[in-house]
């Protein structure tokens, strides 16, 4: 009888312990998803946040220009933003190199707010028609805040002059308007 009462008693201390153990690991998973949703969490977060700095090449058909823009579509702050590799035999002239090189261009941009950019005329007129089957590829780089300090992004982009090839040079509204008012203008002023 004792001995019965004994075995009924070590299989009670069997089943708590199993039950332990089982309430244990449980517990030890749910932790580890916790800590590993935060992390993820905290992840997306941090990249939803971001800069994400482009350059590309914009025609505008009312000048018949090209400028060089650049420009931050993401959602941080973009520090020390660079260009490397600009080629200024696509500019419009050597005179063009003097003037670009004092801009961003070779000099950088400090700070890059979302959806801030910076813009110049690489391109224009006759000399424009001379450029229209280069292109050249140049390297955007800069300085983002990341959850264990600072680190420097870059990405290459093509700048292709080929493209505007063939555009068809059309008055915008806006410069149709302009133009509307001006001879308004010096109708009025010469009565």
């Amino acid at each position: 009888m004792a001995g019965e009462r004994r075995a009924a008693k070590d299989e009670g201390l069997i089943g708590l312990d199993m039950a332990s153990i089982v309430s244990c690991v449980s517990a030890t998973v749910a932790a580890i998803g916790s800590i590993g949703a935060i992390v993820v969490a905290l992840y997306v977060n941090h990249q939803a946040h971001l800069p994400y700095v482009i350059a590309f090449l914009r025609y505008d058909s009312d000048q018949y220009s090209v400028s060089l823009v650049v420009k931050n579509v993401g959602n941080g702050v973009a520090r020390d933003v660079r260009l490397v590799g600009f080629d200024y035999t696509m500019a419009i002239g050597p005179p063009a190199k003097d003037v670009l090189s004092k801009g961003f261009i070779e000099r950088g941009i400090p700070v890059l707010v979302p959806g801030g950019s910076r813009e110049t005329i690489v391109n224009a007129g006759k000399n424009l028609e001379k450029s229209l089957d280069k292109t050249n590829e140049v390297e955007v780089s800069y300085s983002v805040k990341t959850l264990l300090g600072s680190k420097r992004l870059s990405e290459r982009f093509t700048l292709d002059f080929y493209s505007f090839a063939g555009n068809l040079h059309i008055d915008s509204e806006e410069k149709r308007s302009r133009i509307a008012l001006e001879k308004i203008a010096e109708g009025v002023c010469s009565q």
